[in-house]
């Protein structure tokens, strides 16, 4: 038996012959508008002349489409069939919810529709076709719509149907066609790739029709002979034209119009957003892994050239959007506070657009001393990505590959150190303006509270003493760790002005002259600092007056302030250890003088610790008591 026309298929009309016996037939729409009056008006049995015939009069008879929505209203509610169309009606409601979940699981604050940093034109442009297919496709709102301005309460009535079934039915039928909608906007914003767009258009659109599907099935008898008979009644109705209880005023098609005005509009708002950058992240967290240049050429400006190790993670740290390069976004390197250097040429990450890959560059190193930054066609790069369309910088954490003298597989971490909720700061601060504000009482620091507390004092085992670096109620910081300057000098330090003394078994002092002038004489304006660099502790010399301790903390940068020359003393092995407690440290007892290719990129190094794992600093306050102190440099930082 085959399955009813639909509702607004007008051009299948019933018509009466001269037995009195019905025949559906298909007609051309314009010949169904001639023939219309006479026709269906003699559904009636009366017969009469075409002058007659008054069109608020006419009889119609009308079919409730083929579809479990019907069974909602035309069945018993004790039925087996109601009972069926509840439930293959709330699956679709169920698949629909769970791929509504789905797409916005991660939608934030300022992001609420999940849509990428921006698209490529030919997504763009597929974006807005798919949404108008989309609409087109949608059924169910307009079936609904147009159910509601055909059947009245009366005419229902008269068939003995529940007029509230009725809308209850019609409304299901909204919530189901505006939920794809939903969805459907959910997708096209946050599609990457222009076949994405159709791919999930179709699934969708399945799910959205599951209901139908079940309905089918069920008239094939696959789900027993009671669903067979149900799905299968005839529910053709006869009404006249009177009794139709919407005007005409509310067209499908203004329908149509709407829903199309109010998806653009979204679209539109979407894409104003990624031109101007506000669906990007402004600020990202960059961490290189160990690798080394060493022997990099670099130029103060690029008239002179010289050498210099090159560790990439000492350009680790906060990137700053700052602007666009080729149309994508130009990341620009903070000083080690996370603020804007004043001057240091800062390093930047951008997208080359000549070889389709983002790059790590900055303007005074270069490759070979031959080239000039701006005649280099591959963007000057000292490490790129694999190629890549990815216009979200987060998004290509892998496939990097790093400039050694020889190109070099390595990583880059980036993430997005803005904040969204209060677990991107580990729980140990609250995120407040995309920023978090740690826990003053718990002492935790850094850009996500991930640092513990910082003990107040420090000791080496040569007896020195060190205090967190603070002028006034500034802590210094670097890479996000506080700095230590040495206080207290040991015990067997008075050949040196600020010696070190022997190590715990008495033997090898660290002034001695045969490994090196370790430390050299040095005028008491000068302290010790402990500074993080990136990925390892040194201890360096600093001057102690007021304008370059604010300098220090200013413009600090382990490239740049030249950690490999002979100010380097002692250096901690690899670590990401938020302090120097308990880290193994090495001395530098050949200078860049003395030292050739047998030694490593720091020459020879000679442990401090007698055994490995001992660490070298040690908290010199009680822990309950540095956990008090710490609490300053929370509120501080």
């Amino acid at each position: 038996m085959e399955s009813s026309p639909r509702l607004y298929d007008k051009e299948v009309v019933t018509f009466t012959d001269e037995e009195g016996s019905e025949t559906a037939m298909h007609q051309p729409v314009q010949d169904v508008k001639q023939r219309r009056g006479r026709d269906l008006y003699a559904i009636s049995g009366d017969a009469v002349d075409d002058e007659k015939v008054e069109p608020n009069n006419v009889r119609m008879n009308e079919v409730f489409p083929s579809s479990t929505y019907t069974l909602l209203f035309t069945s018993n509610k004790a039925s087996l069939a109601f009972v069926f169309a509840v439930m293959s009606t709330s699956l679709c409601y169920i698949c629909l919810l769970l791929a509504l979940f789905d797409l916005g699981q991660s939608s934030t604050r300022d992001n609420i529709f999940n849509a990428p940093a921006d698209v490529r034109p030919e997504v763009r442009g597929a974006q807005y076709v798919g949404l108008l297919v989309g609409i087109l496709l949608e059924e169910e709102i307009p079936e609904a719509i147009q159910l509601l301005r055909t059947f009245s309460r009366d005419s229902l009535k008269q068939h003995k149907l529940s007029y509230k079934r009725f809308v209850f039915s019609a409304l299901c039928r909204l919530v189901n066609g505006y939920l794809f909608i939903v969805a459907l906007f959910f997708i096209i914003v946050q599609a990457n790739y222009v076949l994405d767009i159709f791919y999930d258009l179709l699934a969708l659109q399945f799910v959205q029709s599951i209901d139908d599907v079940c309905f089918a099935l069920a008239k094939r008898e696959m789900f027993g002979a009671r669903l067979f008979l149900a799905t299968n009644e005839d529910t053709r109705i006869i009404i006249t034209r009177r009794d139709h209880c919407f005007a005409k005023s509310t067209p499908i098609k203004f329908v149509y119009l709407i829903n199309l005005v109010i998806v653009y509009a979204g679209l539109i708002f979407v894409t104003v957003q990624q031109k101007n950058g506000m669906l990007m992240c402004q600020s990202i967290e960059v961490t290189f892994d160990n690798t080394m240049w060493e022997g990099a050429w670099y130029t103060p400006d690029h008239e002179t050239y010289q050498t210099r190790n090159l560790e990439y993670a000492f350009f680790n740290g906060v990137y700053r959007f700052d602007g666009f390069f080729g149309g994508l976004p130009r990341y620009v390197e903070q000083n080690k506070r996370g603020d804007p250097f004043r001057s240091t040429l800062p390093a930047e990450i951008v997208y080359c657009q000549s070889i389709g890959r983002w790059v790590f560059r900055h303007k005074n190193i270069i490759k070979n001393k031959s080239t000039k930054f701006q005649d280099d066609e591959e963007c000057m790069w000292l490490a790129r990505s694999q190629e890549t369309v990815e216009f979200d910088l987060t998004s290509v954490n892998s496939g990097w590959k790093f400039w050694t003298g020889t190109i070099e597989a390595g990583t880059i971490e980036m993430e997005c150190s803005e904040c969204q909720r209060d677990s991107d700061c580990h729980w140990q601060g609250v995120c407040i303006d995309k920023a978090c504000q740690c826990d003053k009482a718990q002492g935790f620091t850094g850009m996500h509270c991930s640092h513990e507390p910082a003990c107040s004092k420090l000791r080496d085992d040569y007896g020195n003493g060190f205090d967190l670096a603070k002028l006034e109620d500034t802590m210094f910081v670097s890479y996000e760790r506080n700095i230590y300057f040495q206080t207290v000098r040991g015990n067997n330090s008075e050949s040196w002005d600020m010696g070190w003394g022997q190590k715990p078994n008495g033997n090898d002092n660290v002034g001695d002259k045969s490994d090196g002038d370790f430390f050299g004489n040095y005028s008491s304006s000068k302290t010790l600092a402990l500074v993080y660099s990136g990925n390892r502790w040194f201890g360096v010399p600093q001057n102690t007056s007021t304008d370059v301790f604010w300098k220090f903390n200013e413009e600090f940068h382990s490239f740049w302030s030249e950690f490999f020359s002979e100010s380097g003393f002692i250096l901690s092995e690899i670590t990401k250890e938020s302090s120097p407690i308990g880290v193994d440290f090495s001395r530098v007892i050949m200078t860049s003088v003395t030292k050739g290719n047998e030694y490593g990129p720091y020459g020879r190094l000679k442990p401090m610790a007698v055994f490995p794992g001992d660490g070298f600093f040690h908290c010199a306050v009680a822990k309950d008591e540095a956990a008090v102190s710490t609490s300053t440099v929370a509120d501080n930082y």
